[in-house]
Protein backbone atom coordinates (compact mmCIF):
# COMPACT_ATOMS: atom_id res chain seq x y z
CA UNK A 1 0.00 0.00 0.00
CA UNK A 2 1.53 3.23 -0.69
CA UNK A 3 0.97 6.12 0.91
CA UNK A 4 0.75 9.62 -0.67
CA UNK A 5 1.00 12.79 2.02
CA UNK A 6 1.27 16.56 1.24
CA UNK A 7 1.33 19.92 3.40
CA UNK A 8 -0.05 22.33 1.52
CA UNK A 9 3.57 24.47 1.03
CA UNK A 10 1.67 27.79 0.26
CA UNK A 11 -1.03 27.47 3.19
CA UNK A 12 -0.50 27.37 6.54
CA UNK A 13 -2.78 24.17 7.31
CA UNK A 14 -2.69 21.35 9.67
CA UNK A 15 -4.35 19.54 7.32
CA UNK A 16 -2.91 16.83 4.69
CA UNK A 17 -3.92 14.93 1.74
CA UNK A 18 -3.34 10.77 2.43
CA UNK A 19 -3.88 8.74 -1.13
CA UNK A 20 -3.72 5.02 -0.73
CA UNK A 21 -3.08 2.91 -3.91
CA UNK A 22 -4.44 -0.91 -3.96
CA UNK A 23 -5.03 -2.86 -6.54
CA UNK A 24 -4.72 -2.99 -10.23
CA UNK A 25 -8.16 -3.06 -11.93
CA UNK A 26 -9.05 -5.74 -14.83
CA UNK A 27 -5.43 -5.56 -16.12
CA UNK A 28 -3.09 -8.06 -17.41
CA UNK A 29 0.75 -6.48 -16.66
CA UNK A 30 3.72 -7.92 -15.16
CA UNK A 31 2.70 -5.30 -11.91
CA UNK A 32 1.69 -7.47 -8.87
CA UNK A 33 -2.09 -7.36 -8.02
CA UNK A 34 -2.14 -6.45 -4.64
CA UNK A 35 -0.03 -3.38 -3.15
CA UNK A 36 1.76 -0.68 -4.90
CA UNK A 37 5.06 -0.32 -3.23
CA UNK A 38 6.54 3.49 -3.46
CA UNK A 39 7.35 6.52 -2.02
CA UNK A 40 5.21 9.07 -3.12
CA UNK A 41 3.79 12.64 -2.39
CA UNK A 42 0.57 14.04 -3.46
CA UNK A 43 0.95 17.74 -5.18
CA UNK A 44 -2.35 18.69 -6.29
CA UNK A 45 -6.20 17.04 -6.09
CA UNK A 46 -8.99 18.25 -7.85
CA UNK A 47 -12.82 17.77 -8.18
CA UNK A 48 -11.56 15.31 -11.24
CA UNK A 49 -8.34 14.34 -10.70
CA UNK A 50 -5.19 13.48 -8.54
CA UNK A 51 -1.49 14.34 -9.11
CA UNK A 52 1.78 12.63 -7.09
CA UNK A 53 5.23 12.15 -7.48
CA UNK A 54 6.32 8.26 -7.20
CA UNK A 55 9.78 6.72 -7.32
CA UNK A 56 8.03 4.03 -9.88
CA UNK A 57 5.86 4.38 -12.51
CA UNK A 58 2.03 3.40 -12.98
CA UNK A 59 1.46 2.75 -16.97
CA UNK A 60 -1.14 5.01 -18.28
CA UNK A 61 -4.20 3.65 -18.93
CA UNK A 62 -4.46 1.34 -15.80
CA UNK A 63 -7.06 1.46 -13.57
CA UNK A 64 -6.48 1.68 -9.56
CA UNK A 65 -8.22 1.11 -6.33
CA UNK A 66 -7.71 3.97 -3.51
CA UNK A 67 -8.58 5.43 -0.41
CA UNK A 68 -8.11 9.21 0.08
CA UNK A 69 -7.87 11.24 3.25
CA UNK A 70 -8.27 15.05 2.89
CA UNK A 71 -7.53 16.07 6.07
CA UNK A 72 -8.89 14.71 9.29
CA UNK A 73 -12.61 15.53 8.57
CA UNK A 74 -13.36 13.29 5.05
CA UNK A 75 -12.27 9.88 3.79
CA UNK A 76 -13.47 8.08 0.61
CA UNK A 77 -12.72 5.52 -1.81
CA UNK A 78 -12.15 5.59 -5.57
CA UNK A 79 -11.02 4.00 -8.57
CA UNK A 80 -8.03 6.27 -10.58
CA UNK A 81 -6.74 5.71 -14.45
CA UNK A 82 -3.41 7.05 -14.74
CA UNK A 83 -3.88 9.86 -17.64
CA UNK A 84 0.02 10.34 -17.65
CA UNK A 85 3.26 9.46 -16.32
CA UNK A 86 6.67 11.49 -17.13
CA UNK A 87 10.21 10.74 -15.98
CA UNK A 88 11.49 13.55 -14.53
CA UNK A 89 15.20 14.25 -14.13
CA UNK A 90 15.73 12.86 -10.43
CA UNK A 91 14.45 9.64 -11.55
CA UNK A 92 10.93 10.13 -10.14
CA UNK A 93 7.93 10.27 -11.96
CA UNK A 94 4.91 13.16 -12.05
CA UNK A 95 1.69 11.56 -12.38
CA UNK A 96 -1.53 12.41 -12.97
CA UNK A 97 -4.78 10.22 -12.37
CA UNK A 98 -8.55 10.92 -12.96
CA UNK A 99 -11.57 9.66 -10.68
CA UNK A 100 -13.66 7.25 -11.98
CA UNK A 101 -17.12 6.84 -10.51
CA UNK A 102 -16.49 9.08 -8.35
CA UNK A 103 -20.51 10.76 -6.16
CA UNK A 104 -20.72 14.21 -6.97
CA UNK A 105 -21.08 14.92 -3.33
CA UNK A 106 -17.30 13.64 -3.23
CA UNK A 107 -16.20 16.19 -5.87
CA UNK A 108 -18.11 18.74 -3.74
CA UNK A 109 -16.28 18.15 -0.69
CA UNK A 110 -12.86 18.18 -2.69
CA UNK A 111 -13.58 21.65 -3.67
CA UNK A 112 -14.42 22.65 -0.12
CA UNK A 113 -11.59 21.10 1.42
CA UNK A 114 -9.46 22.87 -1.41
CA UNK A 115 -11.49 26.17 -0.97
CA UNK A 116 -10.43 25.82 3.18
CA UNK A 117 -6.65 25.52 1.91
CA UNK A 118 -6.76 29.17 0.50
CA UNK A 119 -8.13 30.52 3.24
Amino acid sequence: MAILKESYKDVNLLNSITLEIHNILFQDCDMTKGEFDSDIEVIDVSRKEIHFISTKPLLIGYYFDSKIQLGDSFQFNVSIRINKCIQLNDGEYKINAEFIGMEPYVAEKISKFKGELKQ
